[in-house]
């Protein structure tokens, strides 16, 4: 048997109830409700199935990248958008957040090196409407959201894994980023 997972930062709770409440805003204007379905993210690794049994590997791997990156200050910062199909809320790259990524990239691919490996550019946002939003709709969509400031920031101190139980996401675990160092004995 195999699960689903999706590996991700999640705002604090008021942060992510305030963009849930633009989700929901653009849900009602303009008719698309897929973005409502996920918990408010930032996606580190899109979503992938997995064995059962890995699940604990899976664990302990994500556990590694953990140990190995500091807790940062992401900032959120205005509105913009993938070709025709998505509205976002766009994510500062910072070398904080590119270094977790990296890390987890790395780690998930020496344990897990059938899966998927992500391609293009890193590009960190927090998905507003996407898929099901009506063509006609998204410029009139876009057009407003472009215009509307938003800013936000949050210490962010720890990643999560979410496992889908066939109906939604749940949170499975949470890493707390230490910013510990490996051990090195130089002879």
């Amino acid at each position: 048997m195999k699960n689903l997972y999706l590996i991700a930062l999640t705002p604090p709770r008021d942060l992510s109830e305030e963009i849930d409440r633009i989700r929901k805003d653009l849900s009602a204007k303009y008719n698309c409700y897929a973005a409502l379905k996920p918990p408010v993210h930032l996606t580190l690794k899109e979503s992938f199935s997995l064995a059962a049994h890995e699940e604990v590997k899976l664990i302990r791997t994500l556990k590694s990248a953990a140990y190995n990156n500091i807790p940062f200050t992401q900032t959120l910062n205005n509105f913009d958008k993938f070709s025709h199909h998505t509205i976002y809320i766009k994510a500062n790259k910072s070398s904080e957040l590119s270094d977790l990524k990296k890390q987890l990239t790395k780690n998930i691919k020496n344990h897990f090196s059938y899966l998927h490996a992500t391609s293009g550019t890193f590009n960190p946002h927090i998905t507003v409407a996407y898929r099901d939003i009506p063509e006609q709709n998204f410029e009139p969509a876009f057009e407003e959201y472009k215009h509307t400031p938003f800013y936000a920031e949050y210490f962010c101190k720890e990643f999560v894994l979410f496992k889908h139980d066939t109906k939604n996401w749940k949170i499975l675990e949470s890493f707390e980023l230490s910013g510990s160092t490996q051990l090195t004995l130089f002879i």
